[in-house]
């Protein structure tokens, strides 16, 4: 699956402008965020109205024709910001322990609604498989190894070696 499904939101009366917004803000993202998308990040970056943002991402995770996110809610402590309890699918923490397990702050169920953060997770390939580049005959995927002072002044190549050396003349070394 891929973001293509967007598409279909059309059928839930978003703009061409927003689904497209939409596309563009998630494939914008770096792959490491894709669990903890905010909707009201998306609102500020797209200068999009917060309720239009929000009803966005919950209709791209309730409707099955759209679903593109999966969506966690992650209780805290209003004392001491631990976590308490987190929900999956859900938006609200409906089974609270009565204390934080931190800091034994007894905690009233009611009062937890502004100590509950709403993320959503990415479930889709943002970039299906016909745009995403393939990598040209002869490139790595490996990770290079960190490049050192002691890597280059004992290099095998001469004019590295002498670039070395300027470079510490010019710094006085």
């Amino acid at each position: 699956m891929s973001l293509k499904l967007l598409e279909n939101l059309n059928n839930y009366r978003f703009s061409k402008q927003d689904i497209d917004m939409l596309i563009w803000w998630i494939q914008t993202r770096k792959r490491n965020t894709w669990n903890y998308l905010n909707p009201l990040q998306y609102s500020v970056d797209c200068n999009i109205n917060i309720e239009t943002a929000i009803e966005l991402f919950l209709t791209c995770t309730h409707y099955s024709d759209v679903k593109v996110f999966d969506v966690r809610s992650i209780a805290k402590c209003p004392n001491c910001d631990s976590i308490i309890s987190t929900e999956e699918n859900c938006i609200m923490i409906t089974d609270l322990p009565k204390n934080c397990n931190e800091c034994g702050l007894h905690i009233q169920p009611d009062f937890m609604d502004n100590f509950t953060d709403i993320i959503f997770k990415l479930i889709v390939d943002p970039f299906p498989p016909e745009l995403t580049p393939t990598p040209p005959i002869g490139v790595s995927k490996q990770p290079a190894t960190h490049l050192t002072s002691h890597k280059i002044l004992r290099s095998d190549s001469k004019n590295v070696r002498t670039l070395a050396g300027r470079m510490r003349r010019l710094n006085g070394k």
